[in-house]
């Protein structure tokens, strides 16, 4: 056993057993929570995921003025959730928060009074703060002239990204960074028109490249270090670059061939097995920047952060994901501009916020639903400062008789199906093992209820040669070839694809971004063998994958 590490405990949800590490225990202790954790970092996790739906929208009409909005919560569910328009939801003329507020009743469970808190407060049709021209994204912070971006912050003209933190006018990139006119890449960072660049940083006017940094017109090409005018790992004159990019784009047949040498020359070439870059005493994969992070992933400028993903610019943390400078915060998501807080959802620009969900720009509440701009509150009620403080020691107790202090949110407190949300995805179970635990499940007619939409009789398939179609394309409602959902072409994201003589999208933009997500690795370390040096190594590389994996060092050493 690591000599840091407290005695294991068996999870109370899987059964395995797990350690806590003495960083972690002094963390709890000085938040001031009970240690060891009942439950393992992966259970943990799940039941944060289990409350983020980013992708199942419907129409519905807004419960205050009646309109047509788009929202996460259909019309009529399981779980009735009171749905507002967000303009709505930020008027206080329309939406009180405070005049839902109650007592704390020490006769009961906290989170049974809060499952009836949420029950009845209204709650915005999609979850934006300060977006400009941008709604119609979800899980987005201070984004303008966005077109459904998902959990993307600080974006400008970006269409159908997924996690782009700080890119510009960039189409259908998943997992990247200070990004601007590059469409189609995955873990790219500090890119200019690129297409298709995976696990890349620095790049300019590069396509179809994978591990590559500091490179410009590059075209196939796999670890390559600061070169230009490359195709397939091998060094051309400019002229001769030029003519070679023509000569493929203009064959299908050479294009499907270099297709193939590209991906064979992916496999076969060595890989580091993890990507962490300027960092220092971590574990995980793709850390950027990042100082004493264990067990995390998919971080920037993160320091002394552990049991997260997703997330930048944060500080002495844990069990977090999806978030953006935070410091001081323990189990929840989609949290930004926090500090000082435990187990929150949805929740931006506050301090000192407890137990509560999608309170914005607050301190000092508990066990809170839909505030903003509000401190010194307790289940939605107005306290003054003496009395706040002098009723939180006591519902902290009786949380602590309770055993739900320190515990996040139990999922069946959700109010989407487990098989709609972001746990799904990472810890997928049946329909049986979903019930069986008690959580909501339903089954998935998303497909059926957008055929029965209006526009469901003028649905067309985006003809096979699509060299000839012009602007007016973005009026029709295209159906995506592979699951039949209606997707539309947007006018700025045509102008960008034709202006590049790339092929207009044929699926749906959740699809594209499934495929996109299939191409990097897990978040999951194996134990393997440097095959270079023969030392054992983390790597993220499947080893059923049949990868050729070296360890950090042989790597470095390592040229193309």
């Amino acid at each position: 056993m690591n000599p840091t590490s407290l005695s294991a405990s068996p999870c109370s949800t899987c059964g395995q057993e797990f350690s806590v590490e003495k960083p972690e225990q002094e963390f709890l202790r000085e938040m001031g929570l009970p240690g060891p954790p009942r439950n393992c970092p992966q259970c943990r996790r799940q039941r944060r995921l289990a409350f983020r739906n980013e992708r199942h929208m419907y129409y519905r009409t807004c419960d205050q003025s009646g309109v047509r909005i788009i929202a996460l919560y259909p019309q009529e569910s399981v779980k009735k959730i009171v749905t507002f328009e967000q303009r709505s939801w930020w008027d206080y003329d329309k939406m009180d928060p405070l005049h839902f507020g109650r007592d704390y009743d020490f006769s009961r469970p906290f989170f049974e009074q809060f499952a009836a808190l949420k029950a009845v407060v209204p709650r915005p049709n999609l979850h934006n703060t300060n977006v400009e021209n941008a709604l119609y994204g979800n899980h987005c912070v201070s984004n303008k002239d966005c077109y459904l971006a998902i959990g993307s912050d600080l974006c400008e003209g970006c269409y159908f990204t997924y996690w782009a933190i700080r890119c510009r006018d960039c189409f259908d990139c998943s997992l990247s960074y200070d990004c601007e006119l590059c469409h189609s890449c995955v873990d790219a960072r500090v890119c200019f028109n690129c297409y298709n660049v995976d696990s890349s940083e620095n790049m300019m006017d590069c396509e179809s490249c994978y591990d590559c940094k500091g490179c410009s017109d590059c075209l196939g090409c796999v670890g390559l270090r600061h070169k230009k005018y490359y195709v397939l790992n091998e060094s051309m004159s400019e002229q001769d670059y030029k003519l070679k990019v023509q000569e493929l784009k203009q064959n299908p047949e050479a294009w499907t061939e270099f297709q193939m040498r590209y991906e064979a020359m992916r496999r076969r070439l060595p890989h580091c097995g993890v990507k962490n870059i300027q960092s220092e005493s971590v574990t995980g994969d793709r850390l950027w920047r990042c100082l004493r992070c264990t067990n995390s992933f998919d971080l920037e400028k993160c320091d002394d952060v552990s049991h997260s993903s997703f997330g930048f610019e944060g500080r002495t943390c844990q069990d977090m994901d999806f978030f953006g400078r935070i410091e001081k915060l323990y189990e929840g998501f989609s949290a930004f501009g926090q500090h000082s807080c435990i187990s929150t959802i949805l929740c931006h620009f506050s301090h000192d916020t407890h137990y509560s969900e999608y309170c914005i720009s607050c301190r000092d509440v508990f066990g809170c639903v839909s505030l903003h701009h509000h401190k010194y509150c307790i289940l939605n009620k107005q306290y003054t400062k003496d009395e706040y403080l002098s009723l939180l020691p006591r519902i902290i107790a009786h949380m602590q008789s309770t055993g739900e202090w320190g515990e996040f949110f139990p999922a069946r407190l959700s109010p989407f199906p487990y098989n709609f949300t972001v746990a799904q995805k990472y810890f997928p179970l049946t329909k049986e093992q979903i019930q069986a635990r008690g959580w909501l499940y339903e089954e998935d007619t998303h497909l059926d209820w957008e055929r029965k939409q209006s526009y469901s009789g003028t649905m067309q398939a985006l003809p096979q040669d699509d060299a000839a179609v012009d602007v007016s394309i973005c009026k029709q409602v295209l159906r995506c070839e592979k699951t039949g959902r209606p997707y539309q072409i947007m006018p700025k994201e045509f102008e960008y694809l034709r202006s590049r003589g790339r092929a207009l999208p044929r699926l749906h933009q959740d699809e594209r971004n499934e495929i996109r997500m299939q191409r990097r690795n897990p978040q999951k370390l194996w134990e393997v063998q440097c095959q270079n040096c023969g030392k054992p190594t983390p790597s993220s590389f499947d080893p059923a994958r049949g990868y050729k994996v070296y360890c950090v060092q042989c790597y470095e050493q390592h040229t193309y």
